[in-house]
């Protein structure tokens, strides 16, 4: 059983769906107990149970209805993905006695809840770092069936992804970008928008730099980019940075995870726009050396964010569990 008590669209969303998708391939049953607009997101092969979690996580009348799906199905493991659902089941956990596991999928200021659980995820290094008690390292997977083949032919554009939003420092990205002789490309759309257009205009970038909008071919945008750049103020995991070492594009970004957990520190961005500008002007001026760089990420990357490689570790977790194997460890297995 997962439970998903948020009622977004964004990565949590989409880990979840894979997740459950790849653990029913295998021939798991697997029951996702979310909101009704989080169930319509969930795949053909995975059942849903909708419950209204837009209630206080505190609320009696929501875990009472989450107790109830719990005794009717006895599932034998019961995950909570994010600290809202975490906190959920380990204030009723003495109503199931099947293992709690809890995820932790972004930064937060407070994780005691997951020392409820008898074995806590986390989705990077980072993350890990602020868990206490038996806790694994898991990085979230990406569907390498997405990911192409064939030979790589880079273009000139370096492409940025991501939501426009505070958090992705796209402003900070633009700032540095002023003066640098490159093409960029951002791809994503947000309510910060017209708020970047407008600062595209006053730096005078027009003829440099384009806001794509929504892109759905994201991972072949990357293979005829020449270079990916993440300039977050703040992530969990970036998926950006997983899809970009999939397709082997060489990837420059600020001090995040999953990014500073695998690249080599030269190509790790400051935040500082003007200190920003310098490293961006001397990277992509030596594109062989940035792509050398590069090539122990693009091997771990294949190791370990496959979305194939997700499901497996997440699945040996449970066996794990089920068999009272206490093999937990602060590393991905």
């Amino acid at each position: 059983m997962q439970v998903l008590a948020g009622h977004g669209q964004g990565g949590m969303e989409k880990h979840v769906a894979e997740l459950s998708r790849g653990l029913a391939l295998q021939g798991d049953d697997v029951l996702v107990v979310c909101s009704a607009a989080v169930a319509s997101l969930m795949p053909a092969e995975v059942r849903t149970s909708v419950i209204n979690f837009g209630r206080a996580r505190w609320n009696p009348f929501m875990r009472r209805d989450v107790g109830r799906v719990i005794q009717a199905q006895a599932p034998d493991i019961v995950h909570a993905q994010g600290s809202k659902a975490v906190d959920i089941l380990v204030g009723m956990r003495s109503r199931f006695r099947a293992p709690l596991v809890g995820t932790l999928h972004n930064i937060k200021k407070r994780t005691s809840g997951f020392a409820g659980c008898d074995l806590s995820i986390a989705v990077s290094r980072a993350l890990a770092a602020s868990l206490v008690g038996p806790h694994r390292i898991i990085y979230n997977g990406v569907d390498c069936s997405q990911v192409e083949s064939g030979p790589l032919i880079r273009g000139n554009p370096v492409l940025a992804v991501g939501r426009l939003v505070p958090a992705k420092g796209f402003d900070l990205l633009l700032q540095a970008w002023k003066g640098l002789p490159f093409d960029l490309e951002i791809a994503g759309d947000g309510p910060e928008k017209e708020k970047l257009h407008g600062l595209i205009r006053a730096l005078g970038l027009g003829r440099q730099v384009r806001l794509l909008g929504r892109v759905d071919d994201v991972t072949r945008r990357m293979r005829a980019a020449a270079g990916v750049v993440i300039s977050s103020r703040r992530e969990g995991f970036s998926y950006v940075a997983a899809e970009a070492l999939l397709t082997r594009t060489p990837l420059l970004s600020t001090d995040v995870p999953v990014a500073n957990e695998v690249l080599d520190p030269s190509l790790i961005l400051p935040t500082d726009p003007a200190l920003m500008h310098q490293h961006l002007a001397q990277m992509l001026s030596c594109r062989e050396e940035w792509a050398e760089a590069c090539r122990p990420a693009f091997a771990f990357a294949a190791a370990h964010f496959s979305l194939q490689a997700m499901v497996e570790a997440t699945r040996q977790a449970y066996l794990d569990l089920l068999a009272g194997d206490d093999q937990s460890s602060t590393f991905a297995r």
